[in-house]
């Protein structure tokens, strides 16, 4: 940002005449509110057994706080969070991840944006979820909680990035439930990642059509890091055999004959791969031409070596947020070079429920059954 920027938004906000102007600002109170009520509908969820002796509810809704601004680049948006009432005196209490108490003034509407957009009229077919760590300081860890989509039209596009402690199933559903919040209420049909249970349980909750795939690379590496480095190079071969097996029925028996081969000498290496087996074979559901894409989650990590160099030689330079906004900026900067991906005229047969095995359409359901 530079410091005429900054002195613009130092100054204070003159009266507002644009419409245009007023209809953004409108825009992001409307938005805001959505995401900090689908905040709260989750945080109520986990207190909806607990209950007072008569059976009344004993974490309830109890109004709000007082109004306040959040100064941006588009001006001061005001703001409000709801409150609870915790009635079993059990110190239950409510706090917005999306609006601090601390949060007065963003340095810029890039800030917000991973928030703040709407997505009302944005349909995904295939999803890249994984949790990047950047060492933000040297006394602290920043976790980017980052989905990258492809539409209809075949597209890649960053849908979200997001500052998680660690990838839990809470900070996960905290994502999701604001993407839905902002008008994202048709699922992926896949969603690809690594085998954090956060993003699968979050994931199950609140797109529970989903299907889910299991990232090849990582799962790989997984399995390596339990055997001895001698070992290694067989183990690798075998699983390169499993999915590259031009069906799920060869996938199947090379995944067999991997496990009877090394599991005797090495148990979780091969306990570490056979727990998956069904979500690394996904995607023999979906278009053959597409594997390449949906095998792994390729397009963030090959993005992110970008995004790793730039925030570790700047290590000590800001706060958490800073850090956030500078890699969602990097990520829109880096989206301009992303390409479609291969024969996106099969996506839209996918969004149309069209059945395919082992990767080739499938034109009758009797012949499906059949085979």
């Amino acid at each position: 940002m530079t410091d005429s920027t900054l002195r613009a938004l130092s100054q204070p906000e003159p009266q507002v005449t644009d419409p245009l102007h007023e209809l953004l600002r409108q825009g992001a109170r409307d938005l805001i509110a959505k995401a900090v009520e689908a905040e709260l509908a989750t945080f109520l969820s986990q207190y909806a057994d607990h209950r007072l002796d008569d059976g009344r509810q004993a974490v309830v809704r109890n109004g709000y706080l007082p109004e306040r601004t959040v100064q941006t680049g588009i001006g001061d948006v005001s703001v409000q969070v709801p409150k609870v009432r915790d009635r079993s005196s059990g110190g239950a209490r409510f706090n917005s991840s999306l609006l601090p108490p601390y949060l007065k003034r963003a340095r810029s509407i890039e800030e917000l944006i991973p928030w703040l957009r709407d997505l009302g009229d944005r349909g995904y077919v295939y999803w890249w979820a994984d949790g990047i760590y950047s060492n933000v300081r040297l006394d602290d860890r920043l976790c980017l909680l980052v989905i990258i989509g492809v539409t209809e039209q075949g597209r890649k596009e960053l849908v979200a990035v997001e500052d998680g402690f660690r990838e839990s199933a809470a900070s996960w559903e905290t994502v999701l439930t604001s993407l839905r919040a902002r008008g994202l209420t048709t699922p992926p049909k896949l969603a690809v990642g690594d085998g954090a249970m956060g993003f699968w349980a979050a994931l199950s909750k609140i797109y529970p059509a989903t299907d889910h795939q299991r990232c090849w690379v990582h799962k790989t590496a997984n399995v390596l890091n339990k055997l001895p480095k001698s070992v290694q190079p067989k183990v690798k071969a075998d699983l390169h055999d499993i999915w590259m097996a031009e069906t799920r029925d060869e996938a199947h028996k090379a995944f067999d004959r991997t496990v009877q081969r090394f599991e005797a000498k090495y148990p979780k290496a091969m306990a570490c791969l056979a727990k998956d087996r069904d979500e690394l074979l996904a995607f023999y559901d979906y278009p053959a031409e597409h594997w390449v894409h949906i095998r792994t989650t390729n397009p963030i990590e090959s993005t992110f070596a970008t995004v790793r160099l730039r925030t570790k030689r700047s290590r000590n330079c800001g706060s958490r947020a800073t850090t956030l906004a500078m890699v969602f900026k990097l990520l829109q900067s880096a989206q301009k070079r992303w390409r479609r991906i291969k024969h996106s005229q099969k996506l839209e047969l996918v969004v149309s429920n069209v059945k395919f095995q082992d990767g080739e359409q499938v034109t009758d359901q009797s012949d499906r059954n059949a085979a």
